[in-house]
């Protein structure tokens, strides 16, 4: 994945292997940059206890076994310094990550022989000329406290805590506000990046964003809005001129559909029709969900449902607009309160909007599922374990036809040769929301591509599973 990350040249920082000072008085430059590396370049070595842990992330099915190096610099001078040194040393096989968390091989893999690791990056703050900043080593957790606490503000960036911000926003990252914010590179003003413009002479940081004039500068700040990670350089800060007001609080609602012989292609295109529909106006912004259909296995599936409000006013009407969308579903399908925790990207612990007789007055009053913002960030905040998975992911514009519902159907409920009903449980469809505010921008505005409705999310998890049996899925 693509790393981000910044520090001032002149601030002294502990390195891995010690002490030194950023603005280090050397003799000569190639004296400064022999020292660096020493400092933060790490050789594949049997005897160190951090190497085995560089070389695998998130998704434990891939191992980067051939890899010679890897960098940890904590600044962009670093970052420099990394980049002119793996090109190098290591250019066919060079590789960019930052929080690990990329769920095919792009990094980890035979073909590596290389990696800069940007999770140093830890600088952030507020700059009067270019705004919020955060580096590429943050996480969305991490960045969410300090935007939080520190401002009061939000980026709408994505759920799972230990995505790292290098590759989540420069690949156009969404969450739970982004139908009411947009996806976090709509709200991205400029970037700190590592480029290497001539392969004679050494990389070098620069800052690029919506007022650069240079025609280059423009389409290649454009192009980190969204295109993908590690492709035109090493992006060490994103720069926000502003960022919304968090909210107060959320209403979340955590629902249950029972499987059993009534959880059918019929019963379930009912239930994903209502949730597109969801998704697809325009008058419930401050509203998203995660529809996480389960294999048969697991017993049931869930839908998550999250209303941002900002004052008692908007709050109250949070919860009835829960009351009555559960009403609709309850009309097209049993609803139950979950039953379980089952894993995935949001668990077991909020509640139905309603309970069986109760009423609109009585639900309103009713504080079990309204979050303050923090708690509700945090609760919904779950990557799960690390564990070894097969990912994938589509856009819908409208509603999905009877076809592909009886497809979703007839595969969760299948188990695969060589495993039991036991190995499935893990095993989900998710259908996330899109819409709102993200649909208001076009190609011109960022290289994001993915605006439409519902996004669909393919996990096939499993601890222990090989290779051949996931490639079966694939």
């Amino acid at each position: 994945m693509l790393t981000i990350g910044f520090a001032t040249p002149t601030r002294t920082f502990t390195q891995h292997f010690g002490k030194i000072d950023s603005a280090l008085s050397m003799s000569s430059a190639d004296d400064s940059v022999k020292n660096l590396r020493e400092n933060f370049k790490i050789p594949v070595s049997e005897t160190d206890p951090r190497f085995p842990s560089m070389l695998v992330g998130f998704n434990q099915r891939f191992i980067a076994n051939k890899c010679k190096a890897v960098y940890l610099p904590n600044t962009p001078e670093e970052c420099a310094c990394a980049l002119d040194d793996i090109l190098e040393n290591y250019k066919d096989g060079a590789k960019i990550r930052s929080g690990g968390h990329c769920y095919e091989n792009f990094v980890m893999n035979d073909a590596t022989t290389g990696i800069i690791d940007v999770g140093g990056l830890q600088d952030w703050g507020y700059d009067d000329e270019k705004g919020y900043y955060l580096s590429t080593g943050e996480t969305n957790w991490s960045a969410f406290q300090k935007l939080f606490n520190n401002y009061g503000r939000v980026l709408p960036g994505g759920s799972c805590y230990s995505v790292g911000l290098g590759g989540h926003i420069s690949g156009g990252g969404d969450g739970i506000m982004s139908r009411l914010y947009g996806t976090t590179v709509d709200s991205l003003t400029g970037i700190e990046i590592v480029v290497k413009d001539n392969p004679s002479q050494p990389a070098y940081v620069k800052y690029i964003g919506e007022t650069s004039e240079k025609t280059d500068d423009a389409n290649l700040f454009w192009a980190c809005k969204g295109a993908g990670n590690g492709n035109f350089g090493i992006i060490t800060k994103y720069y926000f001129k502003d960022l919304p007001l968090a909210p107060k609080g959320a209403i979340i609602t955590d629902l249950a559909f029972k499987w059993g012989d009534e959880f059918n292609a019929e019963n379930l295109k009912k239930i994903l029709d209502e949730y597109v529909d969801f998704a697809a106006r325009n008058d419930n912004r401050e509203s998203s969900g995660k529809f996480q259909i389960y294999h048969e296995a697991a017993g049931e599936s869930h839908m998550t449902i999250h209303t941002a409000y900002f004052d008692e006013a908007t709050k109250k009407a949070a919860k009835e607009y829960h009351y009555e969308l559960q009403r609709k579903l309850d009309d097209l399908y049993t609803v139950s309160p979950p039953s379980m925790f089952v894993a995935g990207h949001a668990g077991y612990w909020s509640r139905p909007a309603r309970m069986d007789g109760q009423s609109k007055e009585d639900a309103v009053k009713d504080s079990l599922h309204d979050f303050p913002f923090y708690d509700a960030t945090q609760n919904m905040n779950a990557s799960g374990p690390n564990q070894r998975g097969k990912y994938k992911s589509a856009y819908m514009k409208e509603r999905f036809p009877i076809e592909q519902v009886e497809a979703m159907i007839e595969h969760l409920r299948t188990v695969p040769e060589g495993l039991c009903p036991e190995d499935m449980k893990q095993s989900l469809l998710q259908i996330d929301c899109f819409g709102g505010r993200i649909n208001d921008f076009e190609q011109k505005d960022a290289a994001l591509g993915q605006r439409y409705i519902p996004k669909v999310d393919t996990d096939i998890n499993t601890v222990g599973w090989e290779d051949d049996i996931i490639r079966q899925e694939e």
